[in-house]
């Protein structure tokens, strides 16, 4: 895959990701609940979503789990990575 084909596929992840992250803030909010958020920046980010596939493997709609896989390798692919801040 060419680069800019990949920075594209990657974008358009982002994207699709910021909205679900949305959806999702906004109906815990609604429930009362508490989130975290990853940073793709994170060293971390991707070893964390993988971490959370595999304890959901069983439980999760194949949706939800390609969704986090989506997430993780736009994580690992990262550029100029930090700690967590």
């Amino acid at each position: 895959m060419g680069k800019f084909m990949a920075e594209s596929v990657t974008q358009e992840l982002r994207d699709k990701h910021a909205r679900q992250d949305d959806k999702c803030h906004t109906k815990a909010r609604e429930k009362g609940e508490m989130t975290f958020t990853i940073r793709e920046q994170d060293r971390s980010a991707a070893k964390v979503i993988a971490f959370w596939i595999m304890e959901n493997i069983e439980k999760c709609p194949a949706s939800k789990l390609f969704d986090a896989l989506e997430s993780a390798i736009v994580a690992r692919d990262f550029p100029n990575k930090k700690n967590a801040d």
